[in-house]
C-alpha cells in the first residue's frame, strides 16, 4: 500500500500537519494518509486514515529550552519515520508542506530507487573534513521536509 505519512509533535505541529493534510485531501481525496504523534489529533474531520500513536520524551520535561525542544522533535521524527509508517512506499511530508496539486508520481521514483530526497540548494552550511576542518565542497546537504522511501532491507538499516 501507498501513503502519505507525517511525524510530528506538540499542538504547533499538529496544526501545521492538520493544515497540510486538508491541502493534500483537497486535492487527491482517495489518497492514504496517515500521522504520528505524541497525542490524540482533535479536530481531525477523516483527514488521517490513521492515526498513530508514539510518546515523545518532550512529554515527561515542561522546562526544556528551545534547542532541547528542537532536537528531541527532530529526533521524534527520526525515530518514527520509517518504522511507524504503515505504508509500504511512503512519501513523508514535513508539516509544513502545502500541496497545490496531485502528487502521487512521487511513488513512481519507487520504480527505480529505495529512496529519494531533495537537495537543498537554500541550506548553506556544508561539513568539514573531521581533522583537517577543509569544507566538504562534493557533498551536498539534502532537505528531509520530502522524503520517498520504500520498505526494504537497505532502508531498515539506514533509518534504524
Amino acid at each position: 500500500m501507498k501513503g502519505y505519512l507525517y511525524v510530528v509533535t506538540g499542538d504547533r505541529f499538529i496544526d501545521e500537519a492538520l493544515n497540510s493534510a486538508k491541502s493534500l485531501r483537497s486535492v487527491q481525496k482517495d489518497a492514504n494518509i496517515s500521522i504520528v504523534t505524541d497525542k490524540e489529533v482533535s479536530n481531525n474531520d477523516h483527514l488521517f486514515n490513521k492515526v498513530i500513536i508514539k510518546p515523545s520524551q518532550l512529554q515527561n520535561c515542561k522546562e526544556q529550552s528551545y534547542m532541547k525542544k528542537r532536537k528531541e522533535g527532530l529526533l521524534y521524527k527520526v525515530r518514527h519515520i520509517y518504522e511507524s509508517s504503515p505504508y509500504r512506499e511512503t512519501v513523508f511530508l514535513d508539516s509544513d508542506t502545502y500541496i497545490c496539486e496531485r502528487c502521487d508520481d512521487l511513488f513512481e521514483v519507487l520504480d527505480f530507487f529505495d529512496l529519494a530526497l531533495a537537495h537543498d540548494p537554500n541550506d548553506t552550511a556544508r561539513p568539514a573534513h573531521i581533522k583537517t576542518a577543509k569544507v566538504l565542497d562534493s557533498i551536498d546537504v539534502f532537505n528531509t521536509g520530502l522524503i520517498v522511501f520504500s520498505k526494504s532491507e537497505s532502508n531498515k538499516m539506514l533509518f534504524s
